[in-house]
């Protein structure tokens, strides 16, 4: 089964994320961080561990990525430890009865085929286990992109979703 989180920057779609973490889940979020009321980089935690890393920074107009239109510098390693993760999960036998987060998937992944990939494909692979609850952010604009790569319909009995 998989939970469709939506909404556009800074809707809530990882505090909501964060109400429903128990202490088996897994996966990942990616919490902003914030210099006042402004948003300065983003951070990332697997679970269910509690410590954050740096995910991104705030770039610069003349850094801003040519794939993504996004102002941010996003660290390499970030994305690997990421992967990592996400590939070691595929191997675990006790993901029945679990949920597993994935804080976010965007243009990166869906349009230019890089970044979080092994988030990508795990989420292919486990959309239609009814005995696992994937929680999955997704821009708006990528919605139905990510559903066809999921190979289901947008009235599938395995989607739910929530638009903040």
């Amino acid at each position: 089964m998989i939970e469709i989180v939506s909404g556009v920057s800074g809707s809530g779609k990882t505090t909501y994320l964060c109400k429903l973490i128990e202490e088996d889940s897994l996966g990942f979020i990616t919490p902003a961080l914030f210099e006042g009321k402004k948003k300065t980089a983003i951070s990332y935690r697997l679970l269910p561990q509690a410590d954050l890393y740096l995910f991104a920074c705030e770039a610069g107009d003349s850094e801003k990525d040519q794939c993504t239109g996004l102002h941010w510098q996003i660290d390499p390693a970030a994305i690997c430890q990421i992967n990592d993760y996400m590939d070691m999960l595929e191997g675990r036998a006790d993901l029945a009865g679990r949920k597993v987060f994935v804080d976010e998937l965007g243009p990166l992944e869906l349009r230019n085929g890089q970044g979080l990939q092994s988030a990508l494909a795990f989420c292919k692979k486990h959309a239609a286990d009814a005995d696992l609850q994937l929680e999955v952010v997704i821009r708006p604009s990528l919605v139905d992109s990510f559903i066809a790569y999921l190979g289901l319909s947008d009235k599938s009995d395995n989607i739910s979703y929530v638009n903040l």
